[in-house]
């Protein structure tokens, strides 16, 4: 019999690829990609056992030339002794000695640059020289190929209605892009009526509130995540995401909104009127006067102020005329003064306190400016007219809270509202009667 020699290579070099935006999972010699696509590279180089060391090892790859960019913190080599090193680059990449069977696994990304022809086959060359005993410098190569092929477009639905209703309460916006890709990084070409991808997931709609959000087709038997900026990756099938909103109203009520403080003789004296206590049936407990604010889904501050829009009058007949006398000098005093909040449907994920500032004791000049007696700041990550979806916010939802500005408790309420009458003031039997305008103002 013959012998026939078998040469082995001193170095075995091989390259694959992978398409990651197609979320392929396993490297091969060719796929197909598209532009923007990431591709994850595999190049494994091995010294043959039959070989000897090899020194001075050197692994380059000239991504840009083939219309490739290189994702950063992407390159990794992995040594079978377990070595592991992390280069910036793939232009050059220095080798560590390795003996007879012994081998390296270089990995790394590349994203396919916009401009690259439909059709393209990106054969993309691994390049290999390195230094072997008896063989002097050895070179060798490798690659893995990419047809590139026109981009499949899709789309995502967005759609806003009202929580309470059902509704919808502004036009279902319609974004299209290529599969894989996240909205963030589409342009208002790509959206219905031109509008910012990053101001329709949820959008800012004036006088409303979002709450929470679905994919679910079934509204009613769907179930809903608390509102939060979302940034979809665009799918073959298309989808619909439905925001949620709560409509906001601020209102104001005075409990009650005529105060009676009785009847007094007309001794002319230096005097404190005060104004007894609303009586509570059936227990007959004491109920402090105050003003009620009930802000429901809000998620801008208010202030609360107070005028008397001029001092206390009434009709009297002098002379035998009648006229309009004044109780000069008569002066309104409220003291004791307190906020209190009730809130149901809330949640902070921000954890922030609203800030609030009371005023507890305050007298009121007739025909003065109205005085601020509440500022409500609000504190919290909410979405507002300037904002937008870049930074993948959960928001805070405010719910619907009930504060009420009272006079006083159960125990303090007969003396917390009261009419200061100096002596010099002539009284008239008569009624006399002022006006309060309370203002309850949104702020900017």
């Amino acid at each position: 019999s013959t012998k026939i020699p078998v040469e082995v290579e001193p170095v075995e070099i091989e390259k694959k690829v992978l398409n990651e935006t197609e979320k392929e999972t396993t490297y091969q010699k060719a796929t197909v990609g598209h532009v923007n696509d990431v591709l994850d590279y595999q190049v494994k180089l091995t010294v043959s056992s039959n070989g000897a060391d090899m020194s001075n090892g050197v692994l380059a790859d000239d991504l840009a030339k083939e219309g490739l960019e290189l994702v950063p913190g992407s390159v990794k080599l992995t040594y079978s002794d377990k070595t592991v090193e992390t280069p910036a680059d793939v232009k050059q990449i220095n080798l560590k000695k390795m003996t007879p069977g012994q081998n390296v696994v270089l990995t790394y990304k590349a994203k396919v640059k916009e401009g690259v022809v439909i059709g393209t086959v990106l054969k993309n060359i691994v390049l290999y020289s390195g230094e072997q005993a008896n063989q002097g410098v050895m070179n060798g190569q490798a690659d893995a190929s990419v047809t590139i092929e026109k981009t499949k477009n899709s789309d995502v639905h967005f759609s806003y209605i009202d929580r309470e209703t059902g509704q919808q309460i502004a036009n279902e916006v319609v974004a299209t892009g290529p599969i894989n890709a996240k909205i963030s990084a589409l342009k208002a070409t790509d959206i219905s009526d031109g509008q910012d991808p990053n101001k329709i997931r949820p959008a800012y709609i004036e006088g409303y509130t979002p709450v929470d959000f679905t994919t679910a087709t079934d509204l009613n038997a769907a179930v809903y995540a608390d509102i939060k900026d979302v940034d979809p990756v665009i799918e073959e099938k298309s989808v619909t995401y439905t925001f949620r909103y709560e409509k906001t109203r601020l209102a104001i009520t005075a409990l009650p909104s005529k105060l009676n403080f009785g009847k007094f003789d007309d001794t002319q004296s230096e005097r404190t009127f005060y104004l007894p206590a609303q009586i509570e049936k059936p227990a007959d407990e004491k109920t402090p006067y105050g003003i009620e604010i009930s802000d429901y889904w809000g998620i801008k501050g208010w202030t609360l102020s107070v005028a008397q829009e001029q001092q206390f009058h009434g009709s009297a007949t002098i002379d035998l005329k009648e006229q309009v006398v004044e109780l000069s000098g008569a002066q309104l005093q409220f003291n004791n003064a307190t906020l209190s909040t009730h809130t149901e449907g809330n949640k902070s994920v921000s954890n922030l306190q609203d800030k609030v500032v009371t005023k507890s004791n305050f007298n009121l000049v007739p025909g003065a400016e109205p005085l601020e007696l509440v500022e409500y700041e609000r504190k919290g990550q909410y979405l507002n007219q300037d904002g937008d979806n870049k930074g993948g916010v959960s928001y805070d939802i405010p719910g619907y809270s009930v504060h009420k500005y009272q006079f006083g408790d159960a125990r303090t309420a007969d003396y917390s509202i009261g009419l200061h009458v100096p002596e010099t003031t002539e009284r008239y039997r008569t009624e006399y009667t002022s006006t309060l305008k309370w203002h309850l103002t949104v702020a900017p």
